[in-house]
């Protein structure tokens, strides 16, 4: 695959990224690219962390016709694996569109 188009990028720069900090969601912390984020530093300093990174395997590429909620759904959970089992830490996240 080659780089987004111009388009995506500036959607994905104008994406809320929401990381979850508890499981039932009332405790979040929100980013986004390109913006400094005082609340991940505090995040990444209580957990002994240096960075973060937000990845996902949930429509990759921003593809069309978009994969089944079950499909996404089966890809992130191989994705949250494959991480694990390298030994990196994750917490929930979603991307909310600005649009909705």
């Amino acid at each position: 695959h080659s780089l987004p188009s111009a388009d995506l990028q500036a959607a994905y720069a104008q994406t809320r990224y929401r990381v979850l900090l508890r499981a039932e969601a009332s405790r979040f912390l929100d980013f986004w690219v390109g913006q400094h984020s005082a609340d991940l530093d505090e995040l990444l300093l209580q957990r002994g962390l240096q960075s973060a990174g937000y990845i996902t395997a949930w429509n990759p590429f921003s593809c069309q016709p978009l994969p089944s909620r079950a499909e996404n759904r089966s890809a992130n959970q191989r994705l949250e694996a494959a991480l694990l089992q390298q030994g990196f830490k994750s917490l929930p996240a979603i991307g909310l569109d600005p649009q909705r």
